[in-house]
């Protein structure tokens, strides 16, 4: 009987320290939970449509023309970015900023400087920036400067001399994240109709053709574009050099009858609206070509606007200034 009393003794001691320990494991405090993570915040100018310089800025084009594109070392921020854009005209590659942005224009060393565009961190091309008054040229995208012949708050990428096998400049991310960020504009559309001699005379080698060409608005906007028939063709010439005939061996294009404006004239005054999706067709005649023998042609024309007007002069309240170029090209069979 003992025995057992001291068993049960036992067993209620037990039973007395697992229930304290008990109660001093469900007595400490319970560990806090740990913060949330929270997403990391990306620069703003990493992400859409940016342009940047190289990091070591004495390379030129030349030094990285065979270099691999994604192992550049950028020069952060970009010096175009996202934020600061307002338009990007594919028509003809006008970006339209909010902010202008200053270039190197007359510091030797910018020959050939390059940039890199990116969308959303992925790099897409490298081009360069070019001084118009060099004699040499670039085959690549370019941003022509010294001279700068756009507004500040305007950057064009242009093509060089050398014809490009592939545009660049045109790639379906690309068009993709501008119509993402609703910065896409189509701007216009430019075609050669027809080209036809007026008069060819190999004596006194000269030549005057006669050619058709139509402009479409393919932009969401009212877009001003140049017309021949409110200028005038002597005006119209002015900007535009007329179309152009080639072979693998020569090139024809007209030397003379362009007439600069007066001092009174506002080129303004000589443009017609396109309502957007509208097309307009104009035939025009140009003289001063030498004689063009008969054969078959590549044929071009560059339609082209204003280059240096300020923000204030381009925005319409129905629409707004179409600037920059567009190349048109097909072929002619002269007889």
């Amino acid at each position: 009987m003992k025995r057992l009393l001291h068993l049960l003794f036992l067993f209620s001691m037990f039973i007395s320290c697992n229930e304290k320990n008990d109660q001093l494991i469900n007595t400490e405090p319970e560990p806090e939970p740990e913060p949330e993570l929270e997403a990391e915040v990306v620069d703003s100018s990493y992400v859409g449509f940016n342009m940047y310089f190289l990091k070591d800025e004495s390379l030129t084009g030349a030094d990285v023309s065979n270099s691999n594109l994604n192992e550049l070392k950028l020069l952060k921020p970009p010096f175009v970015t996202q934020e600061n854009i307002e338009k990007y005209d594919t028509s003809s590659h006008v970006i339209y900023l909010k902010e202008s942005v200053a270039l190197p224009e007359s510091d030797a060393h910018f020959l050939g400087k390059p940039f890199v565009v990116t969308t959303d961190s992925t790099r897409h091309y490298i081009g360069v920036l070019w001084p118009m008054i060099s004699s040499s040229s670039y085959c690549g995208p370019i941003i022509d400067v010294g001279p700068r012949f756009y507004p500040h708050d305007i950057i064009k990428i242009s093509t060089g001399r050398i014809p490009m096998e592939h545009d660049f400049r045109m790639n379906d991310t690309i068009i993709q994240t501008l119509r993402n960020y609703e910065i896409f504009h189509a701007g216009i559309d430019c075609s050669i109709d027809s080209v036809k001699i007026i008069e060819n005379d190999s004596i006194n080698n000269r030549c005057k053709l006669r050619y058709t060409f139509t402009i479409k608005n393919n932009d969401e906007l009212n877009l001003y574009v140049f017309d021949p028939l409110i200028m005038g063709e002597a005006h119209f010439h002015y900007y535009h050099n007329g179309v152009f005939l080639r072979t693998k061996e020569k090139i024809y294009q007209s030397t003379s009858g362009s007439q600069a404006p007066a001092e009174n004239d506002n080129p303004l005054d000589w443009m017609i609206r396109l309502n957007s999706g509208e097309t307009i067709t104009r035939t025009v005649q140009k003289s001063g070509y030498p004689f063009i023998p008969k054969g078959t042609y590549e044929c071009g024309f560059r339609f082209s606007g204003i280059f240096s007007l300020k923000k204030p002069d381009r925005e319409k309240p129905d629409g707004r200034v179409w600037m920059g170029d567009r190349l048109a090209k097909s072929s002619a069979i002269i007889n």
